[in-house]
């Protein structure tokens, strides 16, 4: 009966190291597994940044082109305003100087004279050429008197 004591005691001895490594060995391989898949994430996580680095240096060469076209405005605009403000000083002057008011109403008697002048005008020279035309006629009647 020893025997058989024996025998139970070192399969059961057996069968509990055999079922120790096996759950180390399944361990073992579940740490292994998650290594792997966490390196796979990195690799992705620098692809994603290289790609991130080529849009930027894109981005810092148009930035240089806008600032040299804005330098130019700036100086253009800023010789604009003071020519304008030397302009607008000097209406002022000649607005208070003229006066147009005085000299409107003026203009309007002058014209209503001249019209009344030209009709008479125009009367008198056809009476002139009238008299003109029998002057001419006596002269040659003088003429032809003197010829017999």
């Amino acid at each position: 009966m020893c025997v058989f004591f024996g025998f139970i005691t070192n399969n059961n001895n057996n069968n509990n190291n055999n079922n120790n490594n096996n759950n180390n060995n399944n361990n073992n391989n579940k740490k292994k597994k998650k290594k792997k898949k966490k390196k796979k994430k990195k690799k992705k996580k620098k692809k994603k940044k290289k790609k991130k680095k080529k849009k930027k240096k894109k981005k810092k060469k148009k930035k240089k082109k806008k600032k040299k076209k804005k330098k130019k405005k700036k100086k253009k605009k800023k010789k604009k305003k003071k020519k304008k403000k030397k302009k607008k000083k000097k209406k002022k002057k000649k607005k208070k100087k003229k006066k147009k008011k005085k000299k409107k109403k003026k203009k309007k008697k002058k014209k209503k004279k001249k019209k009344k002048k030209k009709k008479k005008k125009k009367k008198k020279k056809k009476k002139k050429k009238k008299k003109k035309k029998k002057k001419k006629k006596k002269k040659k009647k003088k003429k032809k008197k003197k010829k017999t």
